[in-house]
């Protein structure tokens, strides 16, 4: 987000405000406490071939939770320590229990079986991608492998834009 945003509360109620139909948001974190996509993006944000620098600090986290297979979790920080002016958002599995039979008990099978009885997320993905385009100026980044190839020695691209100059 090129102009930034006002704060992780102001973003959290626009988030709050339009939420995709059948979600809720399961718990939010903001103040130094880091869930587990937190703690990632801090040490991500470490790496200065992300684009990031050192001093890059996350605000906060709002984790949506449509069911037990199907979540969202929106991590806001800041890439300089100061102006709130990045977000990540990504695909999570809400249920420990069903985190834990991905990992430990059933592994590949599961990517067949909670599918077909949960649905993916890629409905629930849109919406809030919708949401952050239209009520914030962002610009989305293309994160793929592929694209990180394809940018070597440029950087990240922008894959979608909502900026008004």
């Amino acid at each position: 987000m090129p102009k930034g945003y006002e704060s992780f509360e102001e973003f959290k109620s626009v988030i709050e405000a339009n939420l995709p139909e059948g979600c809720k948001i399961e718990s939010n974190e903001a103040d130094g406490e880091k869930g587990f996509v937190g703690k990632l993006m801090e040490k991500a944000s470490s790496i200065s071939s992300y684009g990031f620098g050192s001093k890059a600090k996350t605000l906060g986290e709002i984790y949506i939770k449509k069911n037990a297979y199907v979540g969202i979790s929106i991590v806001c920080y800041s890439s300089d320590g100061e102006k709130a002016d990045m977000i990540s958002v990504v695909d999570y599995v809400p249920s420990g229990v069903i985190r834990f039979l991905m990992s430990n008990v059933l592994g590949y099978v599961t990517n067949l079986i909670f599918p077909a009885i949960f649905g993916t997320s890629a409905k629930t993905g849109d919406a809030i991608n919708k949401v952050i385009m239209e009520n914030f100026e962002a610009n989305k980044l293309d994160t793929s492998v592929l694209g990180a190839i394809k940018g070597i020695g440029k950087g990240l691209g922008v894959k979608k834009s909502s900026v008004k100059e």
